[in-house]
């Protein structure tokens, strides 16, 4: 089923935790996002502030367990597509980001693409940490996908086959942090190529 003109449909998740002011405007800043006919854009509040979505954005509530990749699984559950797009709720993603992503059909050995991350430039007010992370690019998958052993794609903006995620069972859910290494390193175990 198609979700753009000349692409696969497409189920987007993005996990929130954050006031409901934040909420609101999570669910404006990813009604820019160009959706296909068959697309769907669900945030996943993993605090359980209470949300109803605009229509175009459907907003779940997932507070049994507090963990960005148990609202991912919780999101990604829900739809049917052929193609998950995972992003982060600080993320400001370009309007045809699902167009850039799948355009062009992957090779079927493909099962996770990761799209590039912008970050904002750290101030000179800015702790010493963030001023360094961003002189390092800390946020650029070029460090993460840099073709070793070891690469893998950030959350932050990736998509995956949903057959290669449902294959390797999806997120560990018990992890707070690197689940985005931890499904990449499982799905290359699996035969599933990364690009």
């Amino acid at each position: 089923m198609a979700g753009g003109k000349d692409r696969p449909a497409v189920d987007v998740v993005v996990p929130f935790l954050g006031p409901k002011s934040s909420l609101e405007r999570l669910i404006a800043g990813m009604s820019r996002l160009e959706l296909g006919s068959d697309d769907t854009l669900t945030i996943v509040d993993n605090g359980g502030v209470g949300g109803t979505g605009n229509g175009r954005v459907s907003v779940v509530e997932a507070p049994e367990r507090r963990s960005s990749y148990y609202a991912r699984n919780r999101g990604a559950s829900l739809g049917r597509a052929d193609w998950l797009v995972f992003l982060d709720a600080d993320v400001t993603p370009c309007p045809r980001l699902l167009d850039a992503y799948l355009a062009h059909a992957p090779e079927h050995s493909v099962g996770v693409l990761g799209g590039g991350i912008e970050d904002e430039p750290a101030g000179a007010g800015a702790p010493a940490a963030a001023r360094f992370a961003s002189l390092l690019g800390a946020m650029s998958q070029a460090n993460t996908l840099n073709g070793s052993r070891l690469a893998y794609t950030q959350t932050a903006n990736c998509a995956i086959r949903r057959s290669a995620f449902e294959q390797v069972g999806g997120f560990r859910d018990d992890v707070r942090s690197g689940g985005d290494a931890d499904i990449c390193f499982r799905l290359r175990d699996a035969g599933w190529e990364i690009e």
